[in-house]
């Protein structure tokens, strides 16, 4: 909730008052004040008078958070949602901006109780639907559902950046796109996709293949399902759900199918997200079923490039390559993994031979794999095992400081 600064707190939370009996007649608003270090959080809600809550128009936005497990995080994550809701007061109420869809999936802890006080806290603003685990299933359940124009997905271990929503509204009012992706931050670093603030259209089939190839290309950055405003008539017209069959890479392939339904994108590098690093959130240790549940993404997304122009197979290419790269690093040369060094050696060179891999690393050209991302796929390529295993062990390092020295 939204802190309420200055010498005249309760001047502020009154004035808000006034504000919501202007704009929500027919509803009686309560706003209740507490006092923290100094500081007052207001808290309101609404009542419809009749019994039974009514949206008056569609929301521009549909948020949908998977929630699994996530008692520890759903409350500061829907809160950073709603901060910036209630941010844009001048824009309108919060309820026409957008809805905030929990989608709990099969949770062991008080999820489900945390989800629906929420909702009764903001019940104009919050709906808590259930679903299947996993989570495509849970994500699924919300797109069927969404009233907003847009979509959006927002994982509850992360946040949302305040500010984001007026950038998105004033977006979508100027290029009426199919799909934005925007930057995100992290606790190391910003990624803005190089765009440094920067705003690009697509609006042709040429412009809209170079962004899509640009954005398949490096999946561990660019492929993400967070961080990214999706056309709901699209989605639902078009049938374009997540595959439910999928546990691992399930962003990567709907990225890619997404991508290929398009008529227009938006890519602006300016962060609305805020990821957080999580052990639950991290492959470790070596897992076979893991690595088999990647191949079988990897199989999956290589049909979809039946048809598909020169260019996006070969940002598919670098898609995939990415992907063995991720999988040496994460679970076999992950020094938490109690393996002999032969060992991961014969890890990597089964790896390597895995038809999805070995056909990417056979077609890939040099010149495309002079740079950091892609450098130990070039020695991998000149049949080169021992640097590209100096290299991938120097990745996995950097990872373990990057993320917490886990």
């Amino acid at each position: 909730m939204r802190e309420v600064m200055g010498s005249s707190p309760v001047g502020s939370i009154l004035k808000m008052r006034e504000t919501c009996k202007r704009r929500l007649p027919v509803f009686i608003v309560n706003c209740a004040l507490s006092f923290t270090n100094g500081s007052a959080r207001i808290c309101y809600r609404a009542w419809n008078c009749e019994g039974y809550m009514k949206q008056s128009q569609k929301p521009l936005l549909t948020f949908c958070i998977p929630a699994y497990n996530a008692s520890a995080y759903l409350p500061r994550c829907a809160d950073s949602i709603l901060d910036d809701l209630i941010s844009c007061e001048d824009l309108g109420r919060p309820e026409d901006l957008a809805e905030i869809l929990i989608i709990e999936n099969g949770s062991s802890d008080n999820t489900t109780q945390i989800a629906e006080d929420l909702k009764a806290e903001y019940p104009l603003l919050i709906d808590v639907l259930h679903s299947d685990k996993g989570l495509p299933n849970a994500r699924n359940a919300g797109m069927r559902v969404a009233r907003g124009s847009y979509t959006v997905f927002v994982d509850a271990d992360d946040l949302w950046l305040c500010g984001s929503v007026r950038l998105i509204r004033r977006l979508i009012n100027r290029y009426h796109a199919d799909l934005y992706t925007f930057g995100y931050e992290t606790d190391a670093f910003v990624q803005d996709h190089g765009l440094a603030g920067k705003t690009v259209y697509a609006n042709t089939p040429e412009k809209v293949e170079k962004r899509r190839a640009f954005i398949i290309s490096r999946p561990m950055m660019r492929t993400q399902a967070w961080a990214k405003v999706y056309r709901t008539a699209l989605i639902q017209e078009k049938g374009l759900y997540f595959d439910e069959r999928m546990n691992f890479c399930e962003d990567g392939e709907y990225t890619i199918r997404f991508t290929g339904n398009i008529e227009s994108l938006v890519m602006s590098g300016v962060p609305v997200y805020h990821y957080s690093y999580s052990a639950d959130s991290m492959m470790r240790g070596y897992d076979e079923a893991r690595i088999d549940a990647y191949i079988r993404a990897m199989k999956t997304s290589a049909a979809q490039m039946d048809g598909e122009s020169e260019l996006i197979r070969k940002a598919f290419r670098e898609y995939v390559l990415c992907h063995l790269n991720l999988l040496l690093v994460r679970n076999v040369y992950n020094r938490q993994i109690n393996i002999t060094e032969e060992e991961r050696t014969q890890k990597m060179k089964e790896l390597c031979e895995v038809p999805v891999f070995a056909k990417a690393l056979s077609e890939v050209q040099l010149r495309d794999c002079l740079n950091t991302q892609m450098l130990p796929e070039l020695f991998l390529k000149l049949k080169m095992r021992q640097p590209a295993a100096l290299l991938c062990r120097a990745k996995a390092e950097l990872n373990k400081r990057r993320e917490g020295g886990a």
